[in-house]
């Protein structure tokens, strides 16, 4: 009896898991992935405001308002001295597809005493987007390696 209720309880979280999955867009997902490894790797000196999925993660507010620009970042770390980030979260295909709006957006975000880091599901895609677009300054990372620029 004890192992059909295990099996049971298996099944209702790789079936919560795949509903979530396919529920989110990959872009919310992988904001959502770089939020985590941002909260884990670092401690309560720092801010962490994140946009498009605040509702569903422990972060100190929502990304819009934080910064005096048009665009709002998909998250912003704060509480370092001349380290804190501003991230934006692209996949690749929206670089490919839409890269015109991607690069003024990142322009957008050039301010001091922050670092540009752009997200992306595809590195090699994102390093060539940023070379393409003249995007000097701009780190990319997927959404693990970010923590690299903390």
């Amino acid at each position: 009896m004890a192992k059909k209720a295990l099996l049971g309880l298996a099944a209702l979280v790789g079936g919560s898991a795949l509903y979530d999955r396919y529920r989110t867009s990959l872009h919310d997902r992988v904001v959502k992935q770089t939020f985590n490894t941002v909260d884990r790797h670092t401690d309560e000196s720092a801010s962490i405001y994140v946009d498009h999925v605040d509702d569903e993660v422990d972060a100190d507010g929502n990304a819009q308002g934080v910064l005096d620009t048009a665009q709002v970042p998909d998250l912003i770390v704060e509480g370092f001295d001349n380290k804190n980030l501003i991230v934006e979260v692209d996949t690749a295909e929206a670089l490919e597809d839409d890269l015109v709006d991607c690069a003024a957006q990142i322009r957008d975000f050039a301010m001091p005493g922050y670092k540009r880091v752009l997200v992306t599901d595809d590195t090699v895609v994102g390093e060539k987007f940023v070379d393409e677009q003249g995007l000097d300054g701009v780190a990319v990372a997927t959404s693990s390696s970010v923590r690299q620029y903390l």
